[in-house]
């Protein structure tokens, strides 16, 4: 088994992967990170993690991965989820032979159906909800770009533990199939 990164751009999928590889991995510790953030941003409202204080909050992740990675050794093994991870980050601090990253995105919509798609399926407690169309659009624009970044850049490297996961058309269907290819290396 190893541990598992997910990363990528808001709305684009990665909790559904984490829910369908706790399915099939259901001894896997599954640690929504952004849930963790939004906690902090409540308990200390004086901190900024959204700009100055998120170096030291991508810090206080990255010690809560190496801290709980001790328990690889009698088969618990974690899988991170959330939107702050970037593949330099990956690169840098959780490339290690048990753990593998997996960044999700939708680089093959367009601007215009990464909006559409986003507002279609909502629900009444998403942060997107909170703001107008206008504002919205101006988040899937710096979305989009990262979407499309981020595909070439595992595209190039070409690495055996970096995944790039593109659910721009049918998210559910490419999600299963996803988990069959990488099936085999989970289970190494």
């Amino acid at each position: 088994m190893k541990n598992i990164i997910i990363g990528g751009s808001c709305r684009v999928g990665k909790s559904m992967l984490a829910k369908r590889l706790l399915k099939e991995y259901p001894s896997l510790n599954y640690i929504a990170t952004d849930h963790i953030r939004t906690a902090l941003i409540y308990a200390q409202p004086y901190k900024n993690f959204d700009n100055e204080d998120f170096d030291e909050y991508r810090k206080f992740v990255y010690k809560l991965f190496e801290r709980n990675k001790q328990y690889n050794k009698i088969g618990m093994f974690l899988m991170f989820e959330g939107g702050h991870f970037s593949i330099d980050e990956f690169l840098s601090l959780y490339t290690s032979e048990d753990t593998i990253g997996i960044f999700v995105g939708k680089p093959n919509l367009s601007e215009q159906e990464y909006f559409d798609e986003i507002r279609a399926h909502e629900g009444e407690h998403n942060w997107t909800k909170r703001h107008s169309d206008e504002k919205l659009k101006e988040f899937v624009k710096s979305y989009h770009k990262k979407n499309l970044e981020e595909a070439e850049q595992v595209k190039k490297l070409n690495l055996d533990n970096l995944f790039y996961l593109d659910t721009s058309f049918n998210q559910l269907e490419k999600i299963d199939a996803f988990i069959e290819v990488i099936k085999p290396i989970l289970d190494a």
